[in-house]
């Protein structure tokens, strides 16, 4: 007599997240899993803060705040704590279409060509894409900016007072919107000429400005009469 048992079902461990969250929002997985089963939830930073995650000791790396480990024969805490944060930026004024932040300090480096930057939008008349990367404060000292596949920026000093980097140099948000700015020309406009007796007038003193236009009202003699108006 030959008789075939069915396989035993894998046995299943128990998950533990943490119970109260401070800086950070969880939606936990689930709550138990078999051996060898892919397991993941979701932990949001607070504003100004980036995440370190672990389960049972071992480092997890998110994905888009996604977090995912592979299920040992055991069961499993997570650990979830939120440190204040670092926020760079890179404004591609090269047209690179993507940007990566390579990191390092004393003690080591996040591996060449570093960590993909996030894209956040536009900025400046001429709508240079620029790009964000956020780590625990105090981890990193220096970086290099690169596009991945041959261009890059020179060795950079992180300078977390003035985090936009652009074209070479560093800047606080107002003084790279001001450094993008188209230039502001303006002009004084004049009079010329003698209208009835009266002197060539200034723009301050005899013209008003109605919308984009300047205007001056003068009283003509019979005749003719020449009006010319002049940039000063």
């Amino acid at each position: 007599i030959h008789i075939t048992c069915p396989e035993p079902p894998a046995a299943e461990f128990n998950i533990t997240y943490p119970a109260t969250q401070t800086n950070y929002t969880l939606v936990a997985g689930p709550a138990k899993a078999q051996t060898g089963a892919e397991v993941s939830f979701t932990a949001t930073p607070a504003e100004g803060y980036v995440l370190n995650v672990t389960y049972n000791g071992n480092a997890i790396t998110g994905n888009n705040n996604v977090y995912t480990f592979m299920m040992p024969a055991a069961d499993v805490t997570i650990a979830i704590t939120a440190v204040a944060a670092t926020t760079l930026y890179y404004v591609d004024n090269s047209n690179w279409g993507n940007a990566n932040a390579y990191m390092w300090n004393d003690h080591g480096n996040n591996g060449w060509p570093g960590a993909a930057m996030a894209l956040v939008g536009t900025v400046g008349d001429d709508a240079y894409s620029y790009y964000s990367i956020s780590f625990a404060q105090g981890a990193y000292t220096s970086i290099i900016f690169n596009n991945g596949n041959g261009s890059q920026t020179a060795d950079l000093t992180i300078r977390t007072e003035t985090p936009y980097f652009y074209d070479g140099a560093w800047y606080t948000w107002d003084e790279l919107l001001a450094k993008l700015a188209a230039p502001v020309v303006t002009y004084d406009y004049y009079i010329t000429g003698s209208f009835n007796g009266n002197n060539p007038k200034k723009a301050e003193n005899g013209m008003t400005l109605d919308g984009a236009v300047y205007k001056a009202t003068v009283t003509l003699a019979a005749g003719d009469n020449t009006l010319k108006v002049t940039k000063g």
